[in-house]
Parts: structure tokens; sequence; C-alpha cells
């Protein structure tokens, strides 16, 4: 019989080990150099290139360690050394004239050029969107980040340069936060908008949950059989209606008899709210 999951549990498993961890580090890299697999999935981003420095081919593809990149839409591919010495190759915007010093970081930044969002690859320009093009300016922030650079830029495309005082109570020096206004879901970037959904365009609340932020639920007050029950997502049968909870509000509902099925609800071992389908 089919299966058609709403939503499923959190499941944790983990295979032990014979090896310590340094053993287990040099039996990994030998196999590594010896059978000269490539770094398609690499152990991390930063063991990846230093193995495998990105390059550029002569037929303006750029190959690294995300697989090869075709540098279209007028873009060139540039290599170039970041100050920790890393190669790195980007499908650059203008070519060489896509460097630029603010890009040369610990890992890919975004930053704003004027109202453009750039979108940095090793010390280039890797791609821009203009912001104005969409009704948007451009505002840039930065986060803490470890390492030798320390904090670095984000940048997004908002609605205003305005502070809005309602994302800066929400934000309170994150990036990111979400609020309610109304009937309307407003997602925050720092102090500014980034975006509005209007909830009760379909009949839907905006509420404040603690798990999320804000967000858009199904009825303007909490669902008795949702309170209760593990923080953030859970789910639960309401007769052949799949319900999924977020925080004690109903989210989301699927009516498996509409498909000839039933609800069941299976609770996994370990689990603290069970995964709901229609079967």
């Amino acid at each position: 019989m089919e299966r058609r999951y709403l939503s499923t549990a959190t499941e944790t498993r983990g295979t032990a080990i014979g090896l310590d961890m340094r053993r287990a580090f040099a039996v990994f890299v030998a196999g590594f150099l010896v059978m000269g697999l490539s770094c398609g999935v690499p152990p991390s981003p930063t063991f990846c290139a230093v193995s495998e420095p990105e390059s550029c081919r002569p037929d303006n593809v750029r190959h690294g360690c995300d697989g090869d990149e075709a540098c279209g839409d007028g873009r060139t591919c540039v290599e170039s050394t970041r100050s920790s010495g890393i190669t790195y190759a980007a499908c650059a915007v203008g070519g060489k004239a896509g460097f630029d010093e603010r890009c040369d970081r610990d890992g890919d930044v975004t930053i704003c050029d004027g109202e453009t969002w750039v979108s940095c690859h090793g010390r280039y320009h890797e791609k821009e969107v203009d912001c104005r093009s969409l009704g948007l300016v451009c505002e840039q922030l930065r986060r803490p980040r470890a390492g030798a650079f320390g904090d670095e830029p984000i940048a997004k495309c908002v609605e205003s340069h305005v502070v809005d005082e309602g994302c800066a109570a929400v934000t309170k020096g994150s990036t990111l936060g979400t609020r309610c206004e109304d009937e309307t879901r407003v997602t925050c970037f720092g102090p500014f908008v980034l975006d509005r959904i209007a909830c009760g365009d379909d009949g839907r609340f905006c509420r404040e949950t603690s798990a999320n932020g804000a967000a858009c639920v199904l009825t303007g007050v909490r669902d008795s059989r949702c309170i209760g029950r593990p923080p953030g997502d859970a789910t639960y049968c309401d007769g052949d209606v799949a319900v999924r909870c977020l925080d004690g509000w109903r989210i989301e509902t699927k009516d498996c008899a509409a498909e000839g099925r039933r609800c069941a609800e299976l609770r996994d071992e370990g689990s603290s709210s069970p995964a709901v389908r229609c079967e």
C-alpha cells in the first residue's frame, strides 16, 4: 500500500567505529590519495579546497570541489588566491574587472555594491542582482564568524533603507527574524524589512511562536491537542485528518479521507512525537 508522509520525526542514528579519531582520519586520507577520488563530497570545504584547488579549464569552465560549472551569461573563469593561500576559480562577472578586495574572506560572502547585491567567490563578483529591478534596495550587515577574518558581511535586497522599529526589536542585533503586523508575517533582515506574507489573503492568521518566530496559522486560537506536544514541529491525527502543529498552533492539515485513505500515527523508537501519514 502506498504511503505518504505529512511529516517525519527526527531520527538520530550512530555507528560505532573501532578506530580513534586520529587513526580514522589517517585511514581516510590514505584512501583518498591512493584511490584518486575526486572531492565531489568533501569532508569539509577547507579540506577539499586544500587537497584540490579550484581551477579554470580552457573552455571557460570552472572546475572545483563542487563539480564543473560552465561560465555562461557573459562571465569569465578567473583564478585567484585568497589571503588564506587557497586558490579559487570564479565565474567572474566582467572577468578580471570583477575583482573586489571586499570579497577576500575565509568563505564566500555577499555584499552591496551600491544597490546591487553581489555574491562573491574567491576575490571576484560571481553573481549580481540589481535590487532596483525588483523594486528593492540593497542593505549590508555584518555577522560573527570564527577565523582570521572575524566578522563577515552579508547582504540582501530589502524593501527600504529606512529602519523598521519592529524588526529592530525582533532581531536585536541578529541578521534574521520574523514578526506579525496585524495578519501579515514580516520577515526581517536586521532592522530592515525583507519581505511580507499576507496570511489573511487565504484565511490564515499571523501568530507569534517561540520556536519559529511569527507564522501563518490556520486558526485564531490555539489547538488544545497541539498544546503540550513537543516544542517545535509536532503532528497528530484528528480522525482521518493529518494535522501539523507549531507551538500549540495548527499550521497545516491534510484530509486523508478525501483520497480514500486513513490517517495513521507511527511512533518511532526514541521519538517523543509520532510521524503522521495517510495510508
